[in-house]
């Protein structure tokens, strides 16, 4: 999974960059063609883009194909002060997080593929791979660590950090029991399990975070 985000900075007006603001709305209605060099590149390796509108200074909300989670319509020219408020950026962080941690249900086709063996057996060339076992179960699960731990280093508040940690053990858990009771039913993985994986790891996701997530504070009459 690729994560374009998408935001201008106030300082462009003092023509330090190659192009004006209005170039980044126009490179999001490319995004949502599908016709940018990162869509490209996303085909070619089978990844998914995912564009975020977290700070365009134009107004981007009629384009389809593009996540809406501004947080400001651009920054401040940080020539003249800062360039964002603290409350802004850690708005912004919680957005990445939020993000970050619903795409780790990807990490669970992984874990599989590489720690189960396939059904059959010419199902896959990487068959004597995962005929390894345990090793690259081992790496798989030291990535996803790894990834929860440097969410977990930039969460803007130890909640941020719970809900972090929470959504990765909710998705460790999930993905340890589909492959304990796919191996049982079947024997290994087909091509059909990482996907009923992913889901099922995604739904552990976001109700961890749902879970761990702090109470909204009442709105202010």
């Amino acid at each position: 999974m690729i994560f374009v985000f998408a935001a201008d900075h106030g300082v462009a007006a003092r023509g330090v960059s190659a192009y004006p603001a209005e170039v980044t709305a126009q490179m999001c209605a490319n995004f949502s063609r599908g016709g940018a060099a990162i869509n490209v590149l996303g085909r070619q390796c089978g990844a998914d883009v995912r564009v975020v509108d977290v700070g365009v200074a134009s107004e981007v909300s009629n384009l389809s194909g593009i996540e809406h989670r501004k947080v400001r319509a651009g920054t401040d020219d940080l020539s003249e002060g800062p360039a964002m408020a603290l409350g802004d950026v850690e708005e912004a962080l919680e957005t990445g997080l939020a993000l970050g941690a619903a795409a780790g249900a990807r990490l669970g086709p992984v874990w599989l593929m590489a720690a189960l063996p396939y059904v059959t057996g010419a199902a896959s060339k990487s068959r004597l791979l995962t005929r390894a076992g345990w090793p690259q179960g081992v790496l798989a699960t030291g990535i996803a660590a790894g990834g929860a731990a440097a969410l977990v280093a930039v969460a803007p508040s130890g909640a941020g950090a719970a809900s972090v940690l929470g959504a990765f053990g909710a998705a460790v858990l999930a993905t340890a029991l589909c492959g304990w009771r796919l191996r049982a039913r079947a024997g290994g993985v087909t091509g059909d399990f990482p996907g009923a994986a992913e889901q099922i790891g995604e739904m552990a996701i976001l109700l961890a975070v749902l879970a761990l997530a702090p109470p909204s504070a009442p709105a202010s009459s």
